[in-house]
């Protein structure tokens, strides 16, 4: 009871939480589910006091219990937190697996925050590891679930880490748009947020050379923050930019006063270095650059020091090696012969056996998407029959599309699996064409409709629906379900594209079943 208590405030008063959790421990908690829950309120007790806690001991108590125990909830909030404490050690991989397994359940949990704070830190995983396609992805499922949870201020952080990847890609109008959706947030934003906006704003009017702008944003942010907290080295930065070097050596005057250790960082030296040269004084200059070339130099040499200790430890341990093997020559040589010769052999027999187990799992996989992809393409294949049969007065282009449809899918069935293990290449060759002619499906699927039901696709017209949105619905409409439609179309994160049309349909978030709406819309007397 006592626990439950600490739950339902545990988000909002982490600090009483995180105090009482201690008064427990004390006390004693008895019971694995009761461990459990312990470890995880603890754990999330110090992410929402700024602790970055780094050992996992404790909290991988409360995923070995919820991994197989508790609800979408709790398994979402487990492998979450389990990940945070990874990256807060810097180990992305592992932090990186634990989200993938609580993503399992984000759409299934009722707590979308702690859902949009995962694909937070999804993509705070992918910006440190450069992966930029997965930057946008991660973002955009993060702000669509702090959207639906209402969270101006995550959302527009959120909106940050977009900003992070437009600014990569060089795309400025997208860059533009996200910052300028984040101002609107601009009263719950916190300084260092704040900070970073002017930072993506600042880098936009540089790398789009508008320099008035850029002027006038300088002078607007120092003027916005307490001279302590202003990022003296990237108003240097922009000032050069600016082509003002005077301003920008009092700008890195202002950052070294603030950096006791400025002398480590080559950023300073390089600036200061193409202030005094545009200035014209070149003795500064060299001599700014000298102490940048001298840093760099120092950072290669630690790298270059662990190689060259590497290098000397084989040399020497080959050396010996050698030694002893002219004092064993012929013995020597005959073992290693032999040994060499058993593990090739070993080494070619396991490697057949990988390979022949790896085509087999592959082959097994192929089969079991070959035949759901076949079942799929047959429902088509007979509501395509059905349709032209009831429906004898089709216009001539619309029957036209759907008889060349029909005669495509009749060539296919004309294929077939022939076995439990094996797939007739000519059947997985038809069906490999049809699976990627994907627009032409989608097309074909929705004049189908279009011809057969034009009051139905006229209300999803007056609805405001796209026509993408309405081939999407017509695929609902077929009978295929949310997840085969996103595997059809290869879109993993189908449900955003069903959130807008649920919307436009005027469906809340827990009214009924997209799918069952449609076909019952379908079956309706229009």
């Amino acid at each position: 009871m006592q626990l439950e208590s600490v739950a339902s405030y545990v988000n909002e008063e982490p600090a009483r939480a995180l105090s009482e959790l201690d008064s427990l421990h004390q006390e004693g908690i008895s019971g694995r589910e009761a461990n459990a829950k312990y470890a995880l309120l603890y754990s999330i007790a110090l992410e929402k006091n700024w602790i970055e806690d780094t050992d996992d001991s404790l909290v991988n108590i409360s995923v070995e219990w919820y991994s197989r125990h508790g609800s979408a909830d709790d398994k979402l909030k487990a492998y979450y937190y389990q990940g945070r404490i990874y990256q807060n050690a810097g180990d992305n991989e592992s932090a990186m697996e634990s989200f993938v397994k609580a993503e399992e359940y984000a759409d299934k949990a009722e707590d979308i925050t702690t859902a949009g704070l995962l694909y937070d830190a999804m993509s705070n995983v992918a910006i440190d590891i450069f992966d930029n396609a997965s930057i946008l992805e991660y973002c955009r499922m993060a702000e669509s679930y702090h959207r639906k949870a209402k969270d101006g201020k995550r959302y527009s952080y959120t909106l940050l880490g977009l900003a992070i990847y437009y600014t990569i890609e060089g795309q400025y109008d997208e860059l533009s748009s996200v910052l300028d959706s984040v101002k609107m947030f601009w009263d719950i934003l916190d300084i260092r947020h704040k900070d970073s906006y002017y930072q993506f704003r600042l880098a936009e009017f540089k790398e789009t050379g508008r320099t008035q702008m850029l002027e006038a944003g300088i002078e607007e942010y120092i003027s916005e923050f307490p001279e302590d907290t202003v990022n003296w080295m990237s108003v240097a930065e922009y000032y050069l930019a600016l082509r003002e070097p005077r301003k920008a050596l009092e700008a890195l005057d202002k950052y070294k006063n603030k950096n006791t250790d400025y002398r480590r960082e080559p950023a300073y030296y390089i600036h200061e270095s193409n202030a005094y040269d545009s200035l014209g004084i070149t003795d500064s200059a060299l001599s700014a650059y000298k102490n940048y070339q001298e840093l760099m130099d120092s950072i290669n040499t630690v790298i270059l020091d662990q190689d060259t200790k590497f290098l000397h430890e084989r040399y020497e341990k080959d050396r010996l090696v050698t030694k002893a093997k002219h004092e064993r020559a012929t013995i020597a040589l005959s073992s290693i012969i032999v040994l060499l010769a058993l593990a090739w052999i070993i080494y070619l027999l396991i490697g057949s056996v990988k390979k022949r187990e790896k085509e087999k799992r592959v082959a097994e996989k192929n089969l079991v998407e070959f035949k759901r992809q076949y079942e799929n393409l047959e429902a088509e294949k007979n509501e395509l029959e059905k349709i032209i049969s009831v429906n004898p007065h089709i216009g001539r282009l619309s029957k036209k599309v759907l008889n060349d449809r029909l005669e495509l899918l009749n060539q296919f069935f004309a294929a077939e699996i022939t076995s439990d293990s094996d797939i007739d290449r000519k059947a997985g060759k038809e069906l490999s064409r049809l699976v990627e002619d994907r627009q032409n499906f989608m097309y074909t699927t929705r004049m189908t409709f279009a011809a057969a039901h034009p009051e139905f696709i006229r209300l999803l017209e007056e609805k405001g629906l796209t026509e993408s949105e309405i081939e999407y619905c017509c695929l609902y409409a077929i009978g295929l379900t949310g997840k085969e439609i996103g595997i059809y179309i290869e879109k993993k994160r189908h449900y955003n594209e069903s959130s807008f049309i649920r919307e436009k349909l005027g469906l809340g978030e827990h009214d009924t079943n997209l799918g069952i709406y449609l076909r019952k819309l379908l079956n309706e007397e229009f």
